[in-house]
């Protein structure tokens, strides 16, 4: 894995956890009292866990019914995380939810036996036990597909509908709690998603800890009269609750209509089917789906609306999105299903969002005519979370005139394509990952690589991230690989960008992390760019760390804690400029801050794409406090591992 650590730290991901702790496979630290789910013990122990319930059953009487209220706590969770996607972190005695600088969804599951035949579900309550705090406690979803406590990033199913919301924010110590009466319809397991929009992570208690578990409590009623109106204690052996129970790997197959949300009881879903839909259709459920995207694309959508896109099938583009949602309530181009990601592709443009306050999420965009999902002007608040971009000019194009959307969690590969293309004229462009002629955007959490393509004008031209014309970004915690540059500036409108505890590794043979210019550039200046706690490692024989040129000095760049190895230079600038805390590897021409150092970085085994320090490496303690509180890892900063 290429990944980065924080120079105030002497190891990766070490955020420590209240109580004893026993050192995870993933470096976390953890408590755990309970065996793992795949022991001898969860058969008996799953019967243990109902017979315990059952002792805390509610009945009471109405006039015509008997209702019943018995906890289920849950017998399997885990959360997966996309800087990790082949890391299982089903032991772990937390959950933790997050969208920066790691990607993370909890996933939940719930044993529910006992309900009678003819009883009528009056609620379900979902109780989550907060061990770290956040301004956002989250939302429960629907999963779509099966899992288990091995489950992985690049194992995990769908995100299916949304059922509730975790209003407000969390406190630590404290119970949250919502409604999932959509979710539960009878005997069976329950399978949950607990997602955040949040960049303030929030971690739960796991069914492994010693106390205040994942709990369901379940109320339904029987007509009075009806025998045995309580349910019966389960008897102790391994198949506990009706044999029609789905195993523990298995998800309970959900119902072909759309479920309506808790949280929104008049929003829809559509469904869309390239191979056996209908525009004629309603598209109100997965047996009558709309066909085509231009009927997506112009369907009359309120706030909380949903269109999903059937998993395997394909479009030719464009599908175009003007519709409009709210901060409480965006609405939602998805996907359902299971399989390959719905795919949209070109020869013509492939996604156009023009509205605000959308979610484009699960979609595969290829081949475009120019940008594989573009953030129209005027189009903000919008969030492209957990999409492939392929083979575009630009992958993520977000234009002038669109602003504060964020870019989320993608895998942007191989947009390699160049614009124009002609010899002479100075006017090649392209290959881009994200291109930002907006502004206030927030890039977090992607994975970007080979944004690199032959051009007449510059021999090779490409970048990961691209900014001309835009202000106020925040590029942060990416992984990006292969590709001509990290990111070049351009424009003398273009100004206080941010570029902090991202990684960049390249072998290509003139890969640079940054290029940005002064004001005797016709393409300058490009003021206060900051670069906080970046990693980079090429090894191309002409590779470089960063170049400032045309007139570089403070107003221009500021750069802190980055650790560069370059072999033909780690850096260059023809002025003075603010720099401090950094290492650097190749050739230094610039003047060094009093606290920055020419040298070996001390990467655990960057050969081999581990870019972790080793215990010896001159950066670690050596670095000033960035103000950011976690690292590319997750891990929380500033922490003083004492090397």
């Amino acid at each position: 894995m290429y990944l980065s650590l924080s120079r105030v730290k002497s190891r990766i991901g070490g955020a420590f956890r209240r109580g004893a702790p026993i050192s995870s496979s993933s470096g976390k630290l953890f408590r755990r009292r309970l065996p793992p789910m795949r022991s001898s013990f969860w058969p008996a122990g799953i019967a243990g866990i109902l017979i315990l319930t059952a002792l805390v059953v509610v009945g009471s009487s109405t006039s015509g019914e008997v209702t019943v209220t018995m906890p289920f706590v849950a017998v399997q969770d885990t959360f997966v995380k996309n800087t990790r996607p082949t890391v299982n972190y089903g032991q772990e005695d937390e959950l933790e939810v997050d969208t920066s600088p790691s990607h993370k969804r909890a996933l939940v599951r719930f044993p529910v036996v006992g309900i009678p035949s003819n009883a009528t579900i009056k609620s379900a309550t979902l109780k989550l036990y907060v061990t770290d705090r956040s301004n956002q406690a989250g939302t429960v979803h629907r999963v779509n597909g099966s899992w288990s406590e091995s489950t992985v990033w690049n194992t995990a199913p769908a995100i299916g509908a949304q059922v509730a919301a975790l209003t407000g924010a969390a406190e630590e110590d404290t119970w949250k709690q919502t409604e999932v009466k959509s979710a539960v319809t009878g005997n069976g397991y329950v399978n949950l998603y607990i997602l955040t929009g949040s960049t303030d992570g929030v971690d739960y208690n796991a069914s492994e800890a010693d106390e205040h578990r994942p709990t369901l409590i379940v109320s339904w009623s029987v007509p009075s009269g009806t025998s045995s109106p309580m349910p019966p204690s389960p008897t102790p052996g391994p198949t506990p609750g009706p044999t029609t129970a789905p195993s523990p790997t298995q998800a309970p197959a959900g119902p072909t209509q759309a479920p309506t949300p808790v949280v929104c009881s008049t929003c829809l879903t559509y469904y869309v089917d390239s191979a056996s839909g209908n525009d004629a259709n309603n598209g109100r459920s997965e047996a009558t789906p709309w066909r085509s995207l231009s009927k997506a694309g112009n369907a009359s959508l309120s706030p909380g609306d949903r269109v999903l896109f059937k998993r395997g099938g394909s479009w030719s583009g464009p599908l175009t999105l003007s519709q409009v949602g709210t901060a409480e309530k965006p609405i939602t181009f998805g996907s359902y299903g299971s399989g390959a990601l719905p795919l949209i592709q070109g020869p013509s443009d492939c996604v156009t969002v023009k509205g605000s306050r959308l979610i484009v999420m699960q979609i595969q965009v290829d081949n475009c005519a120019w940008g594989g999902i573009r953030l129209a002007s005027g189009a903000t608040f919008n969030r492209i979370d957990g999409n492939l971009v392929t083979r575009n000019v630009a992958g993520v194009f977000v234009s002038s005139g669109s602003s504060d959307n964020t870019i989320v969690a993608n895998t942007i590969r191989d947009n390699n394509k160049i614009s124009v293309n002609t010899p002479g004229g100075d006017d090649d462009s392209g290959a881009f990952g994200v291109l930002l002629n907006g502004d206030r955007n927030d890039v977090a959490n992607n994975t970007i690589s080979g944004s690199d393509a032959f051009s007449y004008d510059y021999v090779r031209d490409g970048a990961a991230v691209e900014i001309y014309g835009g202000l106020g970004n925040h590029i942060h915690h990416n992984l990006a690989f292969d590709s001509d540059a990290f990111t070049e500036l351009g424009n003398s409108r273009s100004r206080d960008n941010t570029f902090a505890y991202n990684v960049f590794r390249s072998s290509l043979a003139r890969s640079i992390f940054l290029v940005t210019r002064g004001g005797s550039s016709g393409y300058g200046p490009v003021a206060n760019t900051r670069l906080l706690n970046n990693t980079v490692f090429l090894t191309g024989s002409s590779s470089q760390g960063f170049v400032c040129h045309a007139g570089c000095n403070s107003s221009v760049l500021m750069m802190r804690n980055n650790l560069i190895q370059a072999v033909m230079k780690a850096g260059y600038a023809d002025g003075a400029f603010d720099e401090d805390y950094g290492i650097y590897s190749g050739q230094v021409q610039f003047s060094m801050g009093p606290h920055s150092m020419a040298g070996n970085p001390g990467f655990t085994n960057a050969g081999a794409g581990d870019l972790h320090l080793a215990s010896g490496s001159p950066a670690v303690d050596s670095a000033m406090n960035a103000g950011y509180g976690v690292d590319v890892d997750g891990g929380h900063v500033p922490h003083d591992g004492n090397a």
